[in-house]
C-alpha cells in the first residue's frame, strides 16, 4: 500500500476548508448515525493504515456517513429524478398544458442540479470513493 505523507499544515488547511467546502449541516445533527450505524471493530482495525484520511475528518468507510449532507442531496435528486420521468413525463403526454414545465424541469435535471451536486461536493466524493475502493472491508 501506498501511505502518503501530507505535512501538518496541510492538514491543519484541509481541516478548515473541507467543512466550509462540503455545507455539512447534517453532521452535527447526529441524524445520519441513527439511520446507518457505524461498525467500530470493522474501522478500527483497518484506520491504522490510513491515520492521515482518519485525521481529515473522515472516521467511517460508511460512504453515507462520510458523504454526510451531499447523501442526502443525491437521494433528493434521485426523487426528482424519479418524480421528472416517472410522474410528470406521462402526466405532459395526456395533458400538454403540463409539457413546458417538464421540459423546464427535465433541462434542470441534466444541466443544474446534477452538475451543481457534483461541483460542490467533488472533493468529498473524490475522498469517499477512494476510501471506499481500496480500503473498504
Amino acid at each position: 500500500m501506498v501511505n502518503i505523507v501530507i505535512p501538518a499544515n496541510v492538514i491543519n488547511f484541509f481541516q478548515i476548508i473541507i467543512p466550509l467546502i462540503t455545507f455539512d449541516i447534517v453532521e452535527d445533527l447526529g441524524i445520519l448515525e441513527l439511520i446507518f450505524p457505524n461498525s467500530e471493530e470493522d474501522s478500527e482495525t483497518q484506520m491504522d493504515t490510513i491515520r492521515q484520511i482518519r485525521d481529515l475528518g473522515y472516521d467511517s468507510f460508511n460512504l453515507f456517513l462520510n458523504l454526510g449532507t451531499l447523501a442526502l442531496l443525491v437521494c433528493v435528486y434521485l426523487l426528482k429524478f424519479a418524480y421528472v420521468f416517472l410522474i410528470l413525463k406521462p402526466l405532459s403526454v395526456i395533458f400538454k398544458s403540463l409539457q413546458p414545465r417538464y421540459l423546464k424541469m427535465k433541462a434542470d435535471l441534466f444541466f443544474g442540479d446534477i452538475l451543481t451536486v457534483f461541483k460542490e461536493g467533488f472533493m468529498e466524493f473524490l475522498i469517499s470513493s477512494f476510501m471506499l475502493l481500496l480500503y473498504a472491508p
